[in-house]
């Protein structure tokens, strides 16, 4: 797809399971990827459950308020965590902005 905006507490979630691959293109967008206003989440908890791959230099929004389940992989552009939520999961990125109450906490049972 091109772009994913979750806005106004709205959720993607995957049931029952994945893995859900969901490859964001974004041409044209000033942010291709904005999950600052919801949740990703997994029924099983399991975030291996959603992937994200974005491989442009574009500006990307994580977390919001809510807490998030899923792999983002986006090695080139620059992450923006912030708000209250966490992300369980992993997290590539080119730079990383922590602000705000947001964690990271890496699943081990994803490998490196």
């Amino acid at each position: 797809m091109n772009s994913l905006t979750l806005s106004g507490g709205s959720s993607l979630v995957v049931s029952p399971s994945g893995p859900v691959v969901i490859n964001i293109v974004g041409g044209g967008q000033g942010q291709p990827l904005d999950l600052s206003g919801g949740s990703v989440a997994d029924s099983g908890g399991k975030p291996a459950n959603l992937i994200i791959v974005y491989g442009g230099t574009a500006q990307v929004s994580v977390t919001g308020q809510g807490d998030s389940y899923g792999i983002v992989y986006a090695p080139n552009a620059q992450v923006n965590l912030s708000g209250q939520g966490s992300c369980f999961g992993t997290l590539v990125a080119g730079t990383l902005n922590d602000s705000g109450q947001s964690a990271i906490h890496h699943d081990r049972g994803l490998g490196h």
